[in-house]
Order: structure tokens, then sequence, then C-alpha cells
């Protein structure tokens, strides 16, 4: 699955959201977000209801940009 959606407050930017099946490096991936070497944030499918449940996370993250970073987005959504 991979659906782009532009946010409503800030329409310069996107969120993709991308669904990946069989991961078999999720520590490595884990361990990369930690780093703040991926530009995103890992979240789990089953801790989301909804595609829609995400974006105005991501919105609220955006504000917040200046003092959190991805991680804040994990706990956020």
């Amino acid at each position: 699955m991979h659906l782009t959606h532009p946010l409503e407050l800030f329409p310069e930017r996107c969120v993709t959201l991308l669904l990946f099946n069989r991961v078999r490096n999720a520590a490595a991936l884990r361990k990369k977000a930690v780093e703040g070497s991926i530009e995103g944030a890992l979240i789990n499918p089953a801790m989301v209801s909804g595609r829609f449940a995400v974006l105005p996370r991501c919105a609220t993250a955006l504000k917040a940009a200046g003092r959190a970073g991805a991680a804040w987005l994990c706990g956020a959504v």
C-alpha cells in the first residue's frame, strides 16, 4: 500500500504512508529511526485505526517541529 496526502494546514507538505509486509530487518530499521537517519516515523499499523487518524497527528508534529522530531510523531500517533 502506498498513499500520499497533502496536509490541509501545510499545503506545501505531503504525508506518504507505506505499508510493508514481511519485514525481516525491523531491529535495524528501529535503530536507524532512533539514530535519526530515517526521515520519517515507523508506526505499528495495529496501533492506527486508519489513514485519517495519522494525518492530523502529522500536522501537529510539523507545528511542533522546532522542538521535536520524527520520534515525537510516533508518540503523537
